[in-house]
């Protein structure tokens, strides 16, 4: 069963939605990790590439693309 919902609005995510140290896909589609209430890293382009660079006073309503899942472990 599937229930379809007249004028349903579906809320965009916003950085204040992503946990410190989370990753996240921002509104350019760049791969991001939050450092804290206002900052995050740029890990990689829209096209897979490695990326850094630091991102300060960060507005807690702008929108993002996703909240990808925590991340317990990065083996490499």
């Amino acid at each position: 069963m599937n229930f379809i919902y007249e004028n349903e609005a579906v809320k965009a995510p916003t950085f204040r939605d992503v946990k410190d140290n989370q990753f996240f896909v921002d509104g350019d589609g760049y791969l991001c990790q939050k450092t804290n209430h206002n900052s995050f890293t740029v890990v990689a382009k829209p096209d897979g590439t490695p990326y850094s660079t630091w991102i300060d006073y960060t507005a807690l309503n702008r929108e993002i693309q996703k909240i990808i899942p925590a991340v317990r472990k990065i083996e490499f």
